[in-house]
């Protein structure tokens, strides 16, 4: 399959003169691809990412909608050291890996669960991709060891349905209601979206 006239004008301009990428007007660009890419687009696009992926943070969801596991195992390859991400790689690629299913991360995404906000959130969103069997107990303490807190990872209570223990639901109510505020007040919010859920 070929690529896509969005990706060759993006390829051209990130190999031809990488200083005339305007932020605008890559973004449109991606958003084509995002919505009428393809795999070959991944293929073509990843190396100029991981060449600097930093630069390229706005191709990482390209990767997340039409990339595959080996894409995922490539990302994870390339942008991870010692459990943890390179300098310069964008906390999306966390995201990214989980989402496509990549269950060798599921150990380095829970690594970065407890990090700053925005590598906690892309951590935690991709820790929802996966079974996340072997973290049941850790997802459960670390939960319990916040419960009442009012300053912790806002996005940890998502993984409560990852341990397997359906009194979560009540525990996590119980603990909206007492007016926790996570990192940006959104505790109430969890409150009502729990019992919207349930």
């Amino acid at each position: 399959m070929a690529i896509s006239w969005a990706t060759r004008k993006l390829l051209d301009r990130y190999v031809g003169d990488p200083t005339a990428v305007a932020r605008q007007w890559e973004s449109m660009a991606v958003d084509v691809v995002l919505r009428y890419g393809s795999a070959s687009d991944v293929e073509a696009l990843l190396p100029v990412f991981l060449d600097d992926p930093g630069a390229r943070e706005s191709l990482v969801p390209v990767f997340a909608r039409h990339g595959d596991i080996c894409v995922a195992e490539r990302l994870l390859e390339a942008s991870v050291e010692a459990g943890r991400l390179r300098d310069g790689v964008p906390t999306g690629v966390l995201h990214a890996v989980g989402y496509l299913g990549c269950e060798s991360a599921e150990r380095m995404l829970w690594e970065h669960v407890e990090g700053p906000h925005q590598e906690s959130m892309d951590a935690c969103l991709g820790l929802l991709n996966l079974l996340c069997r072997g973290l049941r107990t850790e997802i459960a303490e670390a939960l319990e060891r916040h419960v009442g807190s009012h300053l912790f990872p806002e996005f940890l209570p998502i993984l409560a349905t990852k341990t397997g223990d359906p009194s979560w639901l009540g525990k996590l109510v119980a603990w909206g209601e007492g007016g926790v505020c996570g990192r940006t007040c959104a505790g109430p919010r969890y409150a009502g979206a729990v019992r919207r859920a349930g």
